[in-house]
């Protein structure tokens, strides 16, 4: 008998010892799993933005490629979009990003955003402008237009990286 009842008393000191570890484990798991959906959260929007801008330069550089410019207007471009996602892309705070090679990533992007935004406009203004230099049009949108995919790329994927190394 007296086997037994200290058999169940070291039992109960090793359930206790347990529950006391579970319950400081606890809370400190369940602020991890909450620091990770809020981040998920947040870079999910950013890549939303990111990638709402970069099909805007891309739907800008294929339709202004062909110097169609009334075509391309024609065809649906909306400046206000152009505005809304450049705003979009400002807004964002840089020094609450979690990594310095997404605050890379989204400064680029505002830059590729920003210039297609830019020539885009000087297009449209200048369209029935004959003297116009098209070229200048067909050699620089390419350019912008892949570096603002890669960004957006970028922060897209770090989005997943960064979620997953919490």
């Amino acid at each position: 008998m007296n086997i037994n009842a200290g058999a169940a008393g070291w039992f109960q000191g090793v359930t206790a010892l347990g529950a006391i570890m579970v319950a400081m484990v606890m809370p400190q798991w369940h602020e991890r799993t909450r620091q990770r959906a809020e981040l998920a959260r947040h870079l999910d929007a950013l890549a939303a933005v990111s990638t709402h801008a970069e099909s805007l330069v891309l739907a800008a550089q294929m339709g202004l490629s062909g110097n169609s410019v009334q075509g391309y207007v024609e065809m649906g471009h909306d400046q206000r979009s152009f505005d809304y996602a450049q705003k979009a892309l400002e807004d964002i705070v840089l020094h609450e990003l979690p990594s310095s090679q997404l605050v890379a990533n989204v400064i680029a992007l505002r830059r590729e955003v920003a210039a297609a935004n830019a020539v885009t406009k000087l297009a449209i203004k200048y369209c029935d402008d004959r003297d116009f230099d098209w070229n200048y049009l067909v050699d620089v949108f390419p350019d912008i237009a892949a570096r603002a995919h890669d960004a957006a790329l970028a922060i897209r994927n770090a989005r997943y990286f960064l979620v997953n190394s919490l």
